[in-house]
């Protein structure tokens, strides 16, 4: 029923927030809208481009394109790929009118639309490009993007702790207003933080939630409120020993809770009693010869008399 309820939406309201509507058949909305024939050749001329280019997307049995495209012509209100101006895909890519899986697919439909001669290509652009300050204070995204053109740690790592950042940030903005600004945390401050990020759900001080609809409200996994606590943790430590700021607290201290972090370790699995009888056997029976050896013999000690017990 959902095509149907959003075709009268679409020509009576000229509802477009399809982003918000989760997963449901896109194409077959379009077609009923604009014509099967129509927008099934529109779109085959974009997956034409693709295809010669190598791209997965192009392939018949992909179904990330046609139900993207389908979208961008719901949006434009037009089934014409010539329609589809820079413009336009700015607009989409500025309001955030895909959901994530679409969005990682725009810049393949763009590049093949500029080569159809419609647009101009699309910039190319890295994770770094892909933030949403919304719900933040000024004050705090500025250090926190400040940290993150000085931090000297792997991209994605950076990456990651930028996002974490964010959602500290709009915790503060929403729970500790008065502490936007780095040099007024104290103690309690890492404290309240802490407690927050103990009793934190899937999906709180977030933006975008399209990838995980399904887990929306279970508790955050305790590895999960580890990483974003150990983020904070590394912010503050940064800045103070970049003496960017003097603080008022130890961060490896403050920011360390003993609680959380115990619950963060091995995952033993059951071995089956057939996989379990393998290692014992072959521990009974481990060799100097079965050892990895270096240039002054077995790396690791063995009973040179028989068999290691």
């Amino acid at each position: 029923m959902r095509p149907t309820l959003c075709g009268y939406a679409y020509h009576l309201a000229r509802f477009t927030a399809f982003n918000r509507l989760g997963h449901f058949d896109r194409l077959s909305l379009a077609c009923r809208i604009f014509g099967r024939h129509l927008v099934e050749a529109e779109i085959g001329r974009v997956r034409a481009v693709l295809t010669g280019w190598g791209y997965q997307y192009g392939q018949d049995h992909d179904k990330n394109v046609p139900s993207v495209m389908s979208q961008l012509f719901l949006l434009n209100r037009s089934p014409h790929s010539s329609d589809l101006t820079t413009a336009f895909f700015d607009r989409v890519r500025r309001e955030d009118l895909l959901t994530d899986d679409g969005m990682k697919v725009l810049y393949a439909v763009q590049r093949a639309v500029a080569a159809l001669g419609f647009c101009d290509p699309p910039l190319m652009t890295s994770g770094s490009d892909v933030v949403s300050h919304d719900g933040v204070r000024p004050v705090w995204a500025q250090w926190v993007e400040r940290w993150y053109a000085t931090a000297t740690m792997s991209h994605r790592a950076c990456l990651h702790n930028r996002a974490a950042l964010l959602k500290t940030g709009r915790w503060i903005a929403a729970q500790q207003p008065e502490a936007a600004e780095p040099g007024l945390w104290t103690r309690q401050t890492c404290a309240a933080w802490i407690a927050a990020v103990d009793r934190m759900k899937i999906g709180d001080y977030v933006v975008r939630t399209s990838s995980f609809q399904e887990r929306l409200g279970q508790p955050l996994q305790a590895a999960s409120k580890a990483g974003l606590i150990r983020a904070v943790r590394v912010f503050f430590r940064d800045i103070q020993d970049w003496q960017w700021l003097r603080l008022g607290f130890d961060p490896l201290r403050a920011l360390s809770p003993r609680t959380i972090n115990a619950l963060v370790g091995p995952n033993p699995r059951v071995i089956a009693d057939d996989i379990w009888a393998k290692l014992l056997w072959a521990g009974l029976n481990l060799e100097s010869a079965d050892l990895p050896r270096g240039k002054a013999g077995p790396v690791y000690p063995s009973n040179s008399s028989g068999p290691s017990r």
